[in-house]
């Protein structure tokens, strides 16, 4: 007798399992794909190595939010630090965005003293930007490799995450002409 009524009992819950786990299991899923989807075409977290963007970032251990909707070039503009597929070497860089399609550069480099830049006025061409580093003595940028197809761009960066020091949007880069 006792035994037929704990039958009953696991049996009344065998529906409540059935229910339960396969929607567990489906909830469980759903945020692996919105996740996933989130991480791959919508943000994700970098960190940035080198001392280029020195003050803006720091040269080891930056946690860095970047928006991969801006990709490609998609509403980016001059003031913006992107993060890139460098075009010569096997790693990505991060540097400020200083002319866009059309805009006119001093292409050059600084010489060895820190003196001005040496080089000519070019236009940037269609579907590339010119990138720099905010350290542009210590940094391997558009001056070196020339204008940067836009195609190679990963992404803008929005939000500095850690440390909590520098915790918000990008600061410093350029500065306003009239001021």
């Amino acid at each position: 007798m006792a035994t037929r009524s704990i039958l009953g009992k696991i049996r009344s819950l065998n529906p409540l399992r059935n229910w339960i786990v396969p929607k567990i299991v489906l909830r469980l899923a759903g945020a692996g794909i919105v996740t996933h989807v989130i991480l791959s075409h919508g943000f994700d977290v970098v960190s940035p190595y080198g001392i280029s963007m020195l003050p803006t970032s720091a040269h080891d251990g930056d946690w860095i939010l970047l928006d991969k909707t801006k990709r490609r070039g998609r509403n980016i503009k001059v003031g913006d630090v992107i993060s890139f597929k460098h075009p010569i070497m096997p790693y990505y860089g991060l540097k400020r965005v200083i002319a866009m399609p059309g805009d006119f550069v001093l292409a050059g480099s600084p010489d060895a003293k820190g003196g001005e830049l040496e080089g000519q006025m070019m236009q940037v061409p269609d579907g590339h930007c010119f990138v720099a580093g905010d350290n542009q003595k210590f940094s391997r940028d558009s001056r070196i490799f020339g204008p940067l197809p836009l195609a190679l761009i990963q992404g803008k960066v929005t939000m500095f995450l850690w440390p909590l020091h520098s915790f918000g949007p990008p600061k410093g880069g350029l500065q306003d002409p009239e001021s």
